[in-house]
């Protein structure tokens, strides 16, 4: 993930992103240790929903907000799983330039139309 990001730096924090890869990282804590260490290689690749998507019988509707100016996520990570989906036929989402995590433009483009899709499915 970090190379992701220093590969494609958000405008708005070029230098101080979030890190992923060290022991004290969030994916770190939760896979209990440096994500480049050959004690979480496995799990690492046991949490990579992308490997899951190929192979599912079916998928549940994925919703995925997040712009290209995440100082928090690397964009490469969420193109990686929209590619992935796009390969078995899902919806693709908008990745709205410019926008940053939480991000409050999620509401009206991706949100807002997510609900009401729900809604209409689940007749409610």
């Amino acid at each position: 993930m970090d190379s992701q990001q220093t590969a494609h730096p958000p405008a708005s924090c070029p230098s101080s992103w979030l890190q992923h890869t060290p022991a004290n990282s969030p994916e770190g804590t939760w896979l209990g240790g440096a994500l480049n260490t050959a004690a979480v290689g496995t799990k690492l690749t046991q949490a990579n929903l992308i490997a899951y998507i190929t192979t599912a019988k079916a998928l549940p509707f994925f919703i995925i907000a997040q712009g290209d100016d995440d100082c928090q996520v690397p964009w490469g990570q969420s193109q990686e799983l929209s590619d992935s989906l796009a390969k078995v036929g899902t919806r693709q989402p908008d990745h709205p330039r410019g926008a940053g995590h939480a991000d409050a433009r999620f509401e009206s483009t991706q949100s807002a139309p997510d609900l009401t899709l729900l809604a209409a499915f689940f007749g409610r």
